[in-house]
């Protein structure tokens, strides 16, 4: 057992009252500190808690009772429709990936496309990739997009060009370099950020000029 000593000794704990810990937490290393409400202080605290509880049913449209079961209902209902949005999203985000696979240039033989997009999920942009690499038999990808105010990049090559040397790795390498970043990854897909959003059309006219002279 524990003492726990608050400064303050009554004769009997029914002086106390009712007792009730509203907060707990680190001190230091190995010292925790622990708060408690009494008496007429606890019997407010419990009064307003109340209070809150009977609002929060009010405007979710329930009762007291029910508050639980109604907001598990409801996250179950946000995360439906996060999914919903989610794969809405990433139909657009097709759509207009394949609007831009059609107008690609002709590059020395290969397929280059190098653009600037709309803001998507990271994993859609990495998707990109495999929807570029999917449908076209020779080239070289660069998109660029902004996301929280960072530049990002994403790089993919065919396998043919791979098997040549053309890695997407060394190119973002150059590529992320003009705004301040790096990344890395496979032979067929690389990805990166950076620092300066500004320098991201200057990052894609820079990608034009290296997959022109591969």
């Amino acid at each position: 057992s524990y003492e726990l000593c608050g400064g303050t000794h009554v004769p009997a704990t029914a002086e106390i009252g009712q007792f009730l810990f509203v907060s707990e937490g680190s001190v230091s290393a190995g010292v925790r500190r622990v708060e408690a409400l009494t008496g007429f202080g606890a019997r407010d605290y419990t009064l307003k808690q109340l209070q809150r509880l009977s609002q929060i049913a009010g405007a979710l449209s329930t009762t007291t009772d029910q508050v639980e079961q109604r907001v598990h209902a409801l996250q179950d209902e946000l995360t439906q429709t996060r999914k919903q949005a989610a794969a809405l999203q990433r139909e657009v985000a097709k759509s207009r990936f394949d609007a831009l696979i059609a107008g690609a240039d002709q590059v020395n033989g290969k397929r280059a496309l190098v653009a600037l997009i709309d803001e998507v999920p990271a994993d859609t942009l990495r998707e990109m990739g495999d929807w570029f690499r999917n449908a076209v038999s020779s080239g070289v990808m660069v998109l660029g997009m902004v996301s929280a105010g960072k530049p990002q990049l994403v790089v993919a090559v065919t396998d043919d060009l791979t098997k040549n040397g053309i890695k997407a790795g060394d190119l973002i390498k150059e590529i992320a370099a003009v705004v301040g970043g790096g990344g890395g990854g496979r032979p067929t897909m690389a990805q990166a950020g950076g620092k300066d959003a500004a320098k991201l059309p200057e990052a894609l006219d820079h990608a034009r000029a290296l997959i022109a002279a591969l």
